[in-house]
């Protein structure tokens, strides 16, 4: 099998499996628990907490709260904010090619709550013009948020010069899905006032994930109950996960800093090799994420593709997984001002830090055979 859906999500680490089996094992008591196996079981997860903030490097004045994955750190950023501020202003500002976690949490805001939503458009580049933000933003706009990469395209947003713009206006926060940027482009994580990134993307498990934001931010909470998470999102601490977080985030990171080269060279061979083919158009930036790459097929139908390279046991996407049920047409695409045709068939080919040359010949290969057996537009 050869596997170039990473973006979708990935097998967890070894090193993770092995830890999330010892602590399930040997420390499954409940950290609200008043007695040894609580107090170890709580000694766990604050260490994982603070061992996360310290890997990233984020000011002492952060907090963070763990979560079931990145679509309910989302939800929590947007709605739990939103909601406690609304008496400074009901603006928020996005973009139009952000994750479904982002926008129907802030259809809901509109439709439920009477919040202004401004819809940025993206450039050619996949990514939201910078002017276009500061005609936007007012005094009454609470909250901007904008993703780190794209996970349709791979775009590499201008995060630092949106944080700077941000910060001119005291009473709006910068929010970022930074699902598929973490441990995969460098950052400054300090420049954002809250980010959301979920763990089965980085070699963590499914089912876990996080909301990082500066402990000056109020929320209302989406969950209640107990007073797990500092109060804001209830319910029995999954410590085992939560551990598993910090050991993805840490092997990530070391894979980052050793094999950020080969990576490159990977995707530099893979462009090299898709330009190659006359029927497709490359859609990802030239300074896009090299773990992504979105192509659109000129005579093929993208959903026949796929499941070709499947029963030849390549794995690749048509859309995101979390729009493919339903979605006639990639969104993202749509933006950027590319035709129906292109938004109508694209390919994802993600990558990870292992993947070899060896697979994207064959990969190649195999999708240039598909291409001539079955031209259908």
């Amino acid at each position: 099998m050869i596997y170039l859906d990473y973006c979708a999500t990935g097998a967890p680490f070894e090193s993770v499996l092995s830890l999330f089996k010892e602590i399930s094992k040997n420390n499954f008591g409940n950290p609200s628990s008043l007695h040894f196996y609580g107090y170890e079981s709580k000694k766990i997860l604050e260490e994982a907490r603070n061992s996360i903030l310290s890997i990233l490097k984020v000011d002492k004045e952060d907090n963070l709260i763990f979560t079931s994955g990145a679509t309910e750190a989302n939800n929590l950023a947007l709605k739990g904010l939103a909601l406690k501020y609304q008496n400074r202003g009901k603006k928020i500002i996005t973009s139009e090619g952000e994750h479904p976690s982002i926008l129907n949490p802030l259809r809901q805001l509109h439709d439920l709550f009477g919040f202004d939503i401004v819809y940025l458009k993206l450039n050619q580049d996949g990514v939201i013009n910078l002017e276009d933000l500061k005609k936007a933003i007012d005094k009454d706009t609470i909250l901007v948020s904008v993703m780190g990469v794209n996970n349709g395209t791979g775009a590499i947003s201008p995060l630092q010069e949106i944080a700077k713009i941000v910060k001119e206006y005291p009473k709006c926060f910068f929010h970022s899905d930074l699902t598929q940027a973490i441990g995969k482009i460098d950052l400054d994580y300090s420049i954002f006032d809250l980010f959301s990134f979920s763990a089965h993307k980085i070699g963590g498990l499914k089912g876990s994930g996080a909301l990082i934001y500066k402990k000056k931010i109020q929320f209302i909470p989406l969950i209640s109950g107990g007073e797990q998470e500092f109060s804001l999102r209830s319910g029995t601490s999954d410590v085992a996960s939560d551990a598993c977080l910090f050991e993805a985030i840490k092997v990530t990171f070391n894979y980052l800093k050793e094999r950020k080269s080969y990576v490159e060279s990977i995707h530099s061979y893979l462009i090299e090799k898709l330009e190659e083919i006359p029927s497709i158009v490359i859609n990802s930036p030239s300074n896009s994420s090299p773990f992504l790459t979105s192509i659109s097929l000129l005579e093929n139908k993208a959903s026949v593709v796929v499941e070709g390279l499947s029963n030849k046991k390549i794995c690749v996407s048509s859309v995101s997984a979390c729009s493919s049920k339903g979605e006639p047409s990639s969104y993202v695409l749509l933006s950027m001002g590319k035709s129906e045709r292109l938004a109508h068939n694209p390919i994802r080919i993600s990558i990870s830090f292992f993947t070899t040359k060896e697979e994207i010949d064959t990969f190649i290969f195999e999708l240039k055979s598909l291409l001539k057996e079955t031209k259908s537009i």
